[in-house]
This record gives structure tokens, sequence and C-alpha cells, in this order.
């Protein structure tokens, strides 16, 4: 009876969550468990993959509505605005990689119960905090947990479709996300103007545990993967066996995203650019770096990210194209609700919904996306377009020719969405058009922390820039005011010190706000504008042969 009872196989690092499709062509005997294998991903585990999804991009889109304008206001440091959004941004960006690490050598369920249970500490912690700082470190907890939500579910969801439906598949996904950013405005600012800022947090909570409650129910998946030790490396040749360097360059990698992104954020604002702490962070970064690359290619036995992505031409152009995307992209949606609120000061009913519409475009950038790749297989196509697209809107919102706080514009704000969903779509079939199955879920994860990093660099530098600029501004158009320091600096606490300003007051502190966030569009267009030069020089093709042709060099050992 044993014998007539097939065994599973044993689980190892490449292990694919589910079977692909590729596998089903070896094997007829499989096809059903495949086919169900699909379907349960939807219907079985679905649900609380898709909630806990949902509520990170409520969570997203409710932040970047409300920390400047209100939350930051409210608590009378508006000037200090951007460390509600960066503490948890930095975070996110740090830990993320480390989820397909847990993922591959714990287990997916451990590692998204586990995140979802971190996620929802921070947002109790939110719910409770009545001053900045207290605000900002919940945002971290928050940053740690939700970053690698969406990650593992598009892990899973590529381990079982095949290279060219990903985009159509990954659709489902950012409808999903789509669906908790285009509610997270309007009706996480419903909710505050009608109790206070800290209830939607409490909400947020309290689905989120609903979400861990579908998942430890419903998620039963294969052992936790044995992780692959490296051949190459003899761990006796360095006499350090009872050091764990997979947990060094997690600390590592930890260090060197947060210090420079730390540097830039302090510099300018809270000291000097000549302060000894940002000198000190800047120089210690690239060594901190090189550090990390030392362990991950020599030393650690389960990488974070396998270095030989470094290697590989095709992976790096592609990621340089994302690293532009993302950086403007950051600047201009975590400004743009604000840049909104402070064209029209005393406020409007359709403030709350100028980030919805542009998510609102973003599911349809890529669904269409991933449609005409499937069909026509021009990924670079698509992404150079779509780059042009964005890059004209940024120059139109950067000339103040587009003006977001007008229902009339909300067509234009859903071609924003429109442009980075697409980009989104395509730059990923891109990157993953380089390398073998069995390496995309780690490369996916590096991407993912490439796109984070480049994200949060666009919101430090945006911050600074804005912030330096609205100063100067403010000062060359009130210098001939004895009042002039008092009202800057009640200005950059609160907008309802600039709502009692007088009318001529008012106006030129309002101006100084508007041309101040512009010049930071201006350098976003310019970016895009250089990216969509650089797509010219993509190596990218979805096509078999070739991309078995860029897998060949991929694997080849440093």
């Amino acid at each position: 009876m044993d014998s007539a009872m097939p065994q599973p196989p044993t689980s190892v690092e490449s292990t694919p969550l589910l079977l692909s499709t590729d596998e089903i062509q070896q094997d007829p005997q499989q096809i059903s468990a495949s086919s169900l294998g699909e379907t349960s991903l939807l219907l079985r585990i679905g649900p609380g993959l898709l909630l806990g999804t949902f509520v990170a991009a409520f969570d997203l889109s409710y932040l970047a509505t409300n920390y400047s304008g209100r939350i930051a206001s409210d608590l009378h440091q508006l000037q200090n605005a951007v460390w509600i959004v960066l503490a948890g941004s930095i975070a996110g960006s740090c830990f993320q990689p480390l989820y397909a690490y847990c993922a591959n050598n714990y287990g997916r369920r451990l590692t998204i119960l586990a995140g979802s249970t971190i996620t929802v500490v921070g947002l109790l912690l939110c719910s409770m905090s009545t001053r900045l700082w207290e605000l900002s470190l919940s945002r971290v907890l928050v940053g740690m947990g939700s970053s690698g939500l969406g990650l593992l579910t598009t892990i899973i969801v590529n381990d079982v479709v095949p290279l060219s439906h990903l985009a159509l598949w990954r659709s489902t996904i950012t409808t999903t996300m789509t669906a908790g950013l285009m509610s997270g405005g309007p009706l996480g600012s419903k909710i505050l103007a009608l109790t206070n800022w800290h209830i939607p947090f409490i909400l947020e909570g309290s689905l989120l545990l609903l979400a861990i409650g579908f998942l430890y129910a419903t998620l039963r998946l294969p052992p936790a993967p044995i992780p692959k030790s490296k051949p190459d490396v003899d761990p006796r040749s360095f006499g350090k066996n009872d050091i764990n360097y997979d947990i060094v360059g997690g600390v590592f990698m930890i260090l060197a995203l947060a210090m420079p992104l730390l540097a830039l954020n302090m510099a300018g604002g809270i000291v000097p650019w000549s302060h000894p702490a940002v000198i000190v962070l800047l120089s210690l970064t690239p060594v901190l770096i090189a550090a990390l690359f030392y362990i991950e290619g020599y030393l650690a036995k389960s990488p974070i990210f396998p270095t030989r992505f470094f290697t590989s031409v095709p992976v790096l152009l592609v990621n340089l194209c994302t690293i532009a995307l993302i950086f403007s992209w950051n600047q201009i949606m975590f400004n743009l609700s604000f840049y909104a609120q402070i064209r029209d000061i005393y406020g409007n009913a359709f403030q709350n919904w100028v980030l919805t519409c542009v998510f609102v475009g973003q599911p349809i950038g890529s669904f269409s996306t991933g449609l005409f790749i499937q069909k026509t297989k021009a990924v670079k196509a698509v992404l150079a377009a779509s780059i042009l697209l964005s890059c004209l809107l940024y120059t139109g919102l950067a000339a103040g020719w587009i003006k977001p706080e007008r229902p009339a514009f909300a067509p234009i704000l859903v071609l924003f969405g429109f442009g980075i969903g697409a980009s989104e779509s395509s730059s990923t079939v891109a990157l993953f058009g380089t390398v073998e199955k069995s390496d995309q879920a780690a490369l996916y994860a590096l991407f993912d922390l490439v796109v984070a990093f480049s994200g949060d660099i666009g919101i430090t530098i945006s911050s600074t820039m804005t912030r330096s600029l609205t100063l100067s501004y403010l000062r060359e158009a009130l210098e001939d005011s004895s009042e002039a320091s008092e009202i800057i600096k009640g200005a950059i606490e609160s907008l309802d010190n600039i709502r009692k300003l007088p009318s001529k007051t008012q106006i030129l502190v309002i101006d100084s706000f508007v041309h101040a966030i512009q010049n930071t569009f201006v350098v976003s267009a310019v970016v895009m504008a250089l990216s969509f030069v650089g797509t010219r020089f993509l190596q990218v093709s979805i096509d078999s042969e070739a991309i078995e042709e860029e897998q060949d060099g991929l694997a080849e050992p440093n």
C-alpha cells in the first residue's frame, strides 16, 4: 500500500510554493493539483492575504493624505511632518528583503503571520500617540511589519504562473491595493473629520486582526525550506564557524540603508550640512555597503540577495530606470495632497479625493499593460511610453498648469496613476525576464528593496528641498515685515496659523509654499526625462530563448 502512495518531494530553498505551469508540462499527473493550486490562491488563502494587502494600502493612502496638513498640523509640527512618513518607510525599506529570506528559511506562513502581528501592534500604538516622536516610533513598527505583506503575496503568485502572465495576475494584487489606496484618502479623512486622526488607526488594526485570523485558519503551506549552503565557500577558512553571517548581513543592510536616509533628512533642517553627525553618517555609508557585499558574497550561507545580480548588465539597467521612476513618483505622491491643500487653504471636499483619483488609474495602467505585454511582448516600448507620459504630467504640475485642488482636473490625476501603474508592471516583467525562475523570488525582494529605497530617497530629498526653499522664499517675501520671524515660525507649525494671517500676508506665505513644492516637481520631471532616455539602452525581452541566454550569463559564478 505504501508503494502505491506517491511521496511528496523534499522542500529546498528553490522549491516553489505551488506547481508552475512549466512543471505541469513535464508531469501530466500534476495538472489537476496545479489547477487547484491556482484556484486556492484566491479562494482558500486569498481572503487573508488580500485583506492584509488592502489594510496596508489603506493605511498608506490615509497617511499620505493627512500626515502633513492635518496630523502634523494638529501636533504643531508641520515642519517635521515628513518623519511621520519617513520613519515607517525607512523601516520598511530595511526589513522588506528579510521577508524573502525568512520565507525561504522559516516558511511563508510563519513569516506573514509575524509581519501582520507586528503591523497590528504598530497601528494600535499609532492610535495612542499624542506627540510626533511617539507617532514616528509607532510608524517604525508599522513599516517593519507591513513591508512584507505585498511581497509575499507576489512571490506566491509568481510561483504558479508563467512569466508572460505575471503582469496580468499581478494586477489582482494591484487592484486590491488600489481599493485600499482609493478608500484610504476620502474614507479615512471622513472618519478623521467626524472623530480624530487616531480612530482610523484603530479600525485598520481591527481589520488586520481579522486578516490574521483568516491566515491562521486557512494558510497551510509546505514545510519550511531547508537553506542551501554555499559549496564554493569553506567556513573553516575564515575560522568563524560560530558566527551567523546571515544575521550579521541583515544588520549591515539595515544600517547601510538607514544611515544615508537619516543624514539627508537631518541636514539643512534639524542640523546644518556641516554638522559632524551628518558627515559621519554619510562617510560610513559606503563602508557599510562594501561590508554588506562582502558578507553576502563570501560569508553568508543563505544570502539575503545573490550578489551576482549586480554583475548582470540587464538587471542593473532595469533597476536604474526603476530608481528614477520611483524616486520621481514618491516626490509627487507625498507632496500632491499637501500641494492641493496649500493652494486652497480653506479646503474643499475634493482635496480628500486627489490621491484617490491618482490611485484609480494605477490598476487600469497595470491591467492594460499586462494584456498588451501578453499579446505583443513589447515590454521596452510600454515602459518607455509610460515614463514619457509621466514626464509630461510632472512637467505640467511643475509649471502650475495642472491644478490638483480643482475637480475639473480629476481625469488628469487619473493619468498620473495610469502612468505609474503601467511603469511598475512593465518594469517588473522586464526585470524577471533577465533571470531564471528559481532566482525570481530573491530578485523580486531585491527589486522591492530598490523600489522602497529609491522612494525613501525621493521623499527625503523632496522634504529637505521643500523645507529649505520654503524658508528661503518666506524670508524673501516677508523681509519688510517686523513680525517676519513670528509669521514664519507659525506658518511652518500649522496651517491654522496661516489661515489666521491677514489676506495680503497670507497670499505671500501661500505662494512661498507653492513655489517651493513646484521646484521639487521640476526635479521629478527632469529625472523622468533622463529615465526615458535610459530606456533606449535596456536589453529587455521575454522571448524564451533570449531569457535562457541571459540566464546562462547570470548563472556564472562570481
